[in-house]
């Protein structure tokens, strides 16, 4: 803000006392990207330097431990800096993920690929242990998207199917949720709260998708999948309707909607028909569900990801072989009248002052 802007301010009364010093310029989106994808690219070559210097670095274990540590402590030193340029921070960044590929190598030679399940859980601890300490944004977002990703893959390895990652992305969904839902409790730990929770999303919407190309619906997963096993389908799609609810409720609170009313009932009544299409669609609740935290945050990337992720799924499911294509219509078909019928009554029923129209909540 200039000089002239300032004093028009303060004739007219809107602004009071001198023009405020700003210390830091915060950089455009796009020179942020530029600087974090040169920050990855030197990490590539830090290790293929410390490769060429130290020959037999990567067969020794202690040595690539020893480095991997330094370099991640040497990357929370830059980055626990209360001001610190764009140079040092992805300067940092590429330290961290040195380190973190030199850790990752001495893992391999310590389990030798005999136990893949340990393999990752040890990945998605340290990961989450960095998600936690590491007092940057984009570290936190990364850091929180592989812990999340690395966790299961070990539910997926120990199992050996895809039915106890029903149960895992119900229980990331549900934290995703509340990291969501409470975001602005905490001005001290909001912006952390958020790169934490974009991590889980984008890790939720990679999870759902894998499963649909595994299998498409939980009955195909019923049929597949052993009586015996603990992790049936049903309990993810339990759990999962259990969620949804739970957000649907939590929205309904806080815009002070009355229980038992008109709005609440068809909110209910609407959720509890995705969730039941999301048993042969599957991905179509979780898509809605990131639109309706978009939404009631005014979030407009979580928006956004909501619907790609929504749109994604929906052509995923039209376009797999499971069922014959004549089928698929039928079901998107009776999806868009459903939700036509569930707009129309929402119109009609609901009184004017509790409609929403044009992006006001």
């Amino acid at each position: 803000m200039n000089n002239q802007l300032w004093n028009l301010l303060s004739k007219n009364n809107l602004v009071t006392g001198d023009l405020p010093t700003v210390d830091d310029v915060d950089s455009p989106w796009y020179v942020k990207v530029l600087l974090a994808a040169s920050g990855w690219l030197a990490a590539v070559f830090l290790l293929g330097f410390l490769g060429a210097i130290f020959s037999r670095l990567y067969r020794n274990t202690p040595v690539l431990i020893m480095f991997g540590v330094g370099l991640i402590v040497i990357a929370y030193l830059f980055l626990s800096r209360k001001k610190i340029n764009e140079f040092k921070e992805h300067l940092a960044l590429a330290f961290s993920v040195a380190g973190q590929a030199l850790l990752i190598v001495a893992i391999f030679n310590i389990v030798k690929f005999s136990d893949a399940t340990m393999v990752w859980l040890i990945i998605g601890s340290v990961q989450f242990g960095l998600m936690l300490i590491m007092p940057n944004y984009i570290h936190r977002l990364v850091s929180a998207f592989i812990a999340a990703i690395s966790f299961a893959a070990a539910i997926y390895t120990y199992q050996n199917s895809s039915s106890g990652l029903l149960v895992y992305s119900t229980f990331l969904m549900m934290l995703t949720a509340l990291l969501w839902l409470n975001e602005f409790k905490s001005q001290v730990r909001f912006e952390a709260i958020r790169a934490v929770a974009y991590g889980f999303v984008l890790a939720l919407v990679v999870i759902t998708g894998t499963k649909i190309f595994m299998h498409t619906s939980v009955w195909q997963i019923r049929r597949l999948t052993p009586e015996t096993e603990w992790f049936q389908p049903w309990m993810g799609e339990v759990l999962l309707s259990g969620v949804v609810l739970y957000v649907v409720w939590n929205i309904l609170e806080r815009n002070q909607v009355r229980l038992f009313s008109t709005a609440w009932v068809l909110a209910i009544l609407g959720t509890c028909l995705l969730t039941f299409l999301s048993l042969e669609a599957h991905g179509l609740i979780v898509g809605v569900m990131i639109i309706l935290l978009g939404f009631t945050g005014g979030n407009r990337v979580l928006t956004g990801l909501g619907v790609v992720s929504l749109l994604f799924y929906i052509s995923s499911y039209y376009y797999l072989l499971d069922n014959t294509l004549l089928d698929k219509s039928k079901s998107l078909i009776a999806l868009g009248v459903a939700l036509l019928f569930g707009r129309f009554l929402m119109l009609k029923l609901l009184p004017k002052e509790q409609q929403v129209t044009g992006g006001q909540q």
